[in-house]
């Protein structure tokens, strides 16, 4: 008979190869896509396996580096990624008050994602939010 820990690291293993498949199959419906299922799967993967944790690490990796890129120190681009996430929430708005629809509605969903990202990552401001909460 197995043991509850060959079926716990099965049921593991499952659900991340599932989330994993749902990341591909996912991957394009507006909204934050298939990057966090795939994260999320391969996050539970790398609770049994070292190639996962590998990736894993590679992932984190190359995330902080883009991060740092993306949203670096000089003014003009913090101004500029300001103005694109006040953009996309103006844009998101007139699209809901001025048309109807679930495609509509993922639209508008998928650009006030985007622009409460954008406006919270630059100028570290989720960061210096988060440490308000901490004293």
């Amino acid at each position: 008979m197995a043991s509850k820990k060959f079926w716990k690291r099965l049921l593991t293993d499952i659900l991340g190869g599932f989330l994993i498949i749902s990341a591909g199959l996912f991957g394009w419906v507006p909204g934050p896509g298939g990057i966090p299922l795939f994260l999320a799967g391969l996050s539970l993967l790398a609770i049994n396996h070292e190639w996962a944790r590998r990736w894993l690490e590679k992932a984190k990796a190359e995330g902080s580096k883009l991060f740092r890129k993306l949203f670096s120190e000089y003014p003009a681009l913090m101004w500029l990624i300001d103005a694109i996430g006040v953009l996309c929430a103006t844009v998101a708005y007139l699209l809901l008050k001025t048309y109807g629809g679930r495609l509509v509605d993922s639209a508008t969903t998928a650009l006030v994602f985007m622009s409460i990202t954008l406006l919270l990552s630059n100028r570290q401001r989720l960061r210096r939010i988060l440490n308000l909460f901490k004293h």
